[in-house]
């Protein structure tokens, strides 16, 4: 082979070597794979996907294509770190500071009256309050003046031992919303004013309908309100001189 390589190399004027494989063997099968690696099998250059020549590579977290902040990072935000949220939540915690009396982690367990842990009250004598609990504070019983047992209560004003007055409108009604108005009527409007809005006042519409009128203004000379007479030249009251004045010039006229 090594001699027919050469003897065809001799006749092109090649020097023997153009059918060697990347080992250096005469027409021999070795070449180079995708990693450029003799005679490989790509896998020298893989990613972690298993791709050649891909781009993904494990992150600190040992995640392929990672980005190193998930996975393995401690709640202090090392990786790999050896911090962690107890049961409380509590980076680096170790469990107490959410332990109810018996040193379990968000347990339901509390202190009772007697000063037991997780006890119903009944291993210690009992103290009644004024309200007659036992171990109470007297607050259950206490009235709207914060007196245990006390009488009072609110009254229909809301207000504590109140009597009830102080809602209540002009005309009694509790929670009404009348008024006594400037004439001292209760929801009343001006019955007490004249007609010039004086409180109190004496002033009213005359016959002509004018406020603190004589009754003189809309009167004719016959004496009658809004009446049509008026007095003629002569003086008279719906006299009609003025008419004859006005025939006897026209006749003087033809």
């Amino acid at each position: 082979s090594d001699e027919l390589c050469s003897g065809i190399n001799a006749e092109y004027g090649g020097d023997g070597t153009s059918c060697r494989d990347c080992r250096g063997v005469v027409n021999g099968p070795a070449v180079y794979d995708a990693c450029d690696v003799c005679d490989g099998d790509n896998s020298t250059c893989l990613d972690c996907q298993g791709i050649v020549n891909g781009p993904y590579r494990y992150d600190i977290c040992g995640i392929c294509g990672g980005d190193g902040t998930s996975g393995c990072v401690g709640c202090s935000g090392i990786p790999n770190g050896p911090d962690y949220y107890d049961e409380c939540d509590v980076c680096i915690g170790d469990g107490s500071t959410c332990a109810d009396c018996m040193g379990i982690p968000n347990g339901p367990n509390t202190y009772d009256q007697c000063d037991v842990c997780g006890g119903d009250g009944s291993t210690c004598a009992c103290v009644y309050d004024q309200c007659d609990i036992c171990n109470g504070d007297s607050s259950t019983c206490f009235d709207c003046a914060l007196v245990s047992n006390g009488p009072a209560t609110y009254d229909e004003c809301d207000v504590c031992d109140g009597d009830g007055s102080t809602c209540i409108d002009c005309s009694g009604v509790i929670g009404g919303t009348l008024e006594y108005d400037s004439c001292g009527v209760c929801g009343g409007g001006r019955e007490c004013r004249d007609c010039a809005g004086v409180v109190g006042g004496s002033a009213k519409y005359d016959q002509c309908g004018v406020c603190g009128g004589d009754g003189e203004s809309c009167v004719d000379c016959a004496g009658v309100p809004f009446g049509s007479c008026r007095l003629d030249e002569f003086g008279d009251c719906c006299g009609d001189a003025v008419v004859a004045v006005s025939s006897a010039a026209r006749l003087r006229l033809f």
